[in-house]
């Protein structure tokens, strides 16, 4: 099982004198706690390298007006589980219901850690917001990713999943490129899917990339909605082993979040370059380029590969069956990465062997 959590989403409700609490304890230094003026946030970054974090920004006027203390801050918790146990170790995963549960009493130490040194306890009424999972798939260049994330823009099927021009976070950064990333959502479900270029993020972040040729990370963000809705969850404030409980119970169906809500709701289907791909077709119909059949499934395959089109893929034709039969998707990679495997056999490490034979012979 190589599938982790990533990243864990808390939130608290502050009032005034706790803020000043938090200036009188840590003074504002750029290493401990600080002001972003740009984006009017105070964050506590002490315990950064340990895998905590926290951003305090103006809560909304609705929220203020129906909290029954009516406090005016909100506190962001960004908690990061791997780094809980491997301080400072950037790219370390935790694949173990049981090492999530230590993450989860050194979380604790740390929250009680800041009790001691300000007085404020950021475990009244913390709730829990969301559960980043992903899977790390490592890649044979980043051309290679890049066309793997074209793909995807093209593979996305209708039935409530949209495409975003880019993730929340994507925006404030200068360097990010759009082929760098795929970023879709379901509203009704409550989900948020990215597949991004791993080895850009590193890049941008200075970590140490040797020893990668090519970096694709699945991400899927779970929101506290979510979460309760599929009973992932039964109590969201984080009181005795809860947060451990729900941590362990996402780890365990991890596998299938990751395929039911970044995979299917793409195309099926290995990618083959273009020529390969009319190759294959033709093989699939007996050699027969003037059959009616050959004709279909080549207009269903250009229909979908026009380089403005990355509307929702069409899913009615009939066609849609022969393609599935073959196990292709209608869509083609470029000549230079000639063969991709299907978004669910790149998930799970696996390929058609059928057509990767095909792809090695031609």
């Amino acid at each position: 099982m190589n599938e982790f959590i990533h990243t864990v989403g808390i939130e608290t409700y502050l009032s005034s004198d706790r803020l000043n609490y938090f200036y009188k304890a840590y003074g504002y230094h750029d290493d401990i706690y600080f002001y972003h003026h740009e984006e009017k946030k105070r964050v506590l970054c002490k315990y950064a390298d340990r895998g905590f974090r926290m951003e305090i920004v103006i809560a909304d006027e609705m929220v203020k007006k129906y909290d029954p203390q009516h406090r005016a801050l909100k506190a962001n918790w960004i908690v990061t589980p791997a780094k809980l146990l491997y301080p400072g170790q950037a790219m370390k995963k935790l694949h173990m219901v049981e090492e999530y549960c230590a993450a989860c009493e050194e979380l604790y130490k740390i929250i009680e850690e800041i009790k001691k040194d300000s007085g404020v306890n950021l475990l009244d009424d913390a709730k829990l917001r969301r559960v980043d999972l992903a899977k790390d798939i490592e890649t044979p260049s980043e051309e290679y990713t890049h066309e793997v994330i074209r793909l995807a823009k093209k593979a996305l099927k209708q039935y409530g999943y949209r495409l975003m021009a880019e993730a929340d976070e994507a925006k404030r950064k200068e360097e990010y490129k759009d082929e760098n990333g795929v970023f879709y959502y379901n509203k009704s479900q409550d989900v948020k899917a990215k597949i991004y270029n791993k080895i850009a993020d590193m890049k941008l972040h200075d970590y140490d990339i040797t020893g990668y040729s090519g970096l694709l990370r699945f991400e899927l963000a779970l929101s506290k909605g979510f979460l309760k809705k599929e009973n992932y969850m039964t109590e969201e404030y984080l009181e005795d082993d809860n947060l451990a409980w729900i941590l362990g119970n996402v780890l365990m169906n991890a596998h299938e979040l990751l395929h039911k809500h970044i995979t299917s709701p793409l195309w099926s289907g290995a990618m083959l370059s273009k020529e390969l791909q009319k190759k294959y077709i033709w093989k699939y119909c007996g050699y027969k380029k003037d059959s009616e059949k050959y004709r279909k499934i080549m207009r269903y395959r250009n229909r979908h590969n026009k380089k403005d089109d990355e509307k929702s893929a069409d899913r009615k034709s009939v066609v849609r069956g022969y393609y599935m039969e073959m196990g292709l998707s209608p869509l083609y990679c470029n000549d230079a990465v000639r063969y991709i495997p299907s978004f669910a056999d790149l998930l799970n490490g696996t390929e058609n062997e059928e057509i990767k034979v095909f792809a090695e012979r031609f």
